[in-house]
């Protein structure tokens, strides 16, 4: 299978520089040509892309080269642009940050080189003049083998000002800016990054501000035709697989939980999984005829009181467990799975109780980073030794925990060794987010226990 899709690498010379404003705006402007746009986020990254979907209408897809390997990037970026008219990639934290501090791995430059892919540069231009260009030229020469092609200002006083920084940096290599704008419409954060892009944080009228304001700066037919100047991309592995026989997977999708890679989905899908959301807040029970149960992550603490007064729906998930049904649940999953968590202002709420743990909000973070895990005994997840990459991000922690761990987790950053994953028959709980692509055994050995 290959590509020529046009494609363009939206980077930052670090976090917080405005890059989700940029790709939303750009998405927004490429769709009024009449263009079908898809989108990618580098990184493990759940917030960014549910933007990019409010533009586009289609999921955006994770590219991360640590969890998935290059060839996982590149199959996943040419099995996802096919269709499409033009594919913007998103990056993550800088241009060359990742999981190594001298290397390029699990950056936005790795990911770019593996597409080759043109990479145009944000710049937060507030509070510079000639110094803009010294810091362009300074990504530019770090490393000659990255297509960097340009610079995008961002944040900037006035219209003269983005004349000054053009100016020092040459027309040729300037994509324009945009200024500071009404902040009124800026997007919101919270403690795990920017809101979720829900029509109650995100409205039109605040996405077709950026779009609108954009179009006045940037240089839209410059950025097409970089976009357009790319090699054809060629993937020569399996990219289909045989589905076993069909089993019915229940994923919880609501407010308090929406952390899914969707590879991670259509890996289930491939293998026969049939997949049916449903609503731990606001649900009765689960779907009729569920064979096994996917809680992933999101913002549980947020809605803790509404989850722990849905007895109804906690009732429907032990019974099911109680008849030997299996659950997985990730970060936020993990905590529904708990006996009960404790909230930053003292209050606790009792959740399902499935898992013999008590869970307690931070104002700290708790754990960040790329994690590699190993199961130390045989479960539906694959036999004892089967390994999986992941990540994690939480502000939440074990306050008593006495169940059984079974997985040894190795940090990326430091090596660090530790256990965790608990399990309670059938049910298992990890703050890891996993990604499937870095093993497909996974979502294929949870079919096949299912089936067997």
């Amino acid at each position: 299978m290959e590509t020529l899709i046009p494609r363009i690498v939206i980077a930052g010379t670090h976090s917080n520089v405005g890059k989700t404003t940029v790709m939303v705006s750009l998405m927004g402007l490429l769709k009024e040509r009449g263009l079908k746009v898809c989108s990618f986020k580098c990184g493990p990254d759940y917030l960014d892309p549910t933007y990019h979907k409010r533009v586009t209408g289609e999921n955006s897809i994770n590219l991360d080269s640590w969890m998935m390997g290059k060839e996982g990037v590149l199959k996943t970026f040419i099995e996802s642009s096919q269709g499409f008219d033009i594919a913007l990639i998103e990056g993550v934290m800088g241009l060359f940050d990742g999981a190594n501090p001298k290397t390029d791995e699990g950056s936005t430059s790795e990911i770019a080189k593996t597409l080759k892919a043109p990479v145009l540069l944000i710049i937060d231009g507030s509070g510079m003049a000639r110094s803009g260009s010294a810091v362009y030229q300074g990504f530019r020469n770090f490393d000659r083998d990255l297509n960097l092609k340009g610079a995008l200002f961002n944040r900037l006083g006035s219209q003269k000002h983005l004349d000054i920084l053009e100016e020092a940096l040459g027309k040729e290599e300037s994509f324009g800016g945009m200024t500071k704008g009404d902040q009124n419409f800026a997007f919101h954060g919270r403690h795990l990054g920017l809101e979720t892009a829900s029509g109650k944080n995100v409205s039109h009228e605040k996405l077709n501000y950026w779009k609108d304001h954009a179009a006045k700066n940037i240089n839209l037919e410059k950025i097409i035709e970089t976009a357009k100047d790319v090699d054809a991309l060629s993937y020569n592995g399996v990219s289909s697989v045989k589905p076993s026989s069909p089993v019915k997977i229940s994923y919880a999708l609501d407010e308090a939980f929406h952390f899914y890679y969707p590879e991670n989905l259509n890996a289930f899908r491939a293998f026969g999984g049939e997949l049916t959301p449903f609503s731990p807040i606001n649900d009765k029970k689960i779907p009729e005829g569920t064979q096994f149960v996917y809680l992933g992550g999101g913002y549980p603490e947020l809605f803790a009181e509404k989850l722990s007064k849905n007895n109804s729906m906690m009732d429907s998930l032990r019974s099911f467990a109680d008849k030997g049904g299996a659950i997985y649940g990730e970060c936020g999953g993990l905590i529904y799975l708990s006996k009960g968590c404790t909230l930053k202002n003292g209050k606790t709420f009792p959740l399902l109780g499935l898992l013999d743990l008590d869970i307690e909000m931070g104002d700290k973070l708790k754990s960040l980073g790329y994690t590699t895990v190993e199961c130390l005994e045989d479960s539906f997840l694959g036999p004892k030794g089967t390994k999986i990459k992941g990540h994690q991000f939480r502000y939440s922690d074990y306050k008593e925990e006495n169940g059984q761990k079974m997985m040894s987790l190795t940090k990326k950053r430091n090596n660090l060794n530790s256990l965790e994953g608990f399990r309670a028959r059938n049910v298992i709980g990890t703050y890891v987010h996993s990604h499937f692509a870095s093993n497909l055994a996974i979502p294929k050995n949870i079919i096949e226990w299912v089936n067997r």
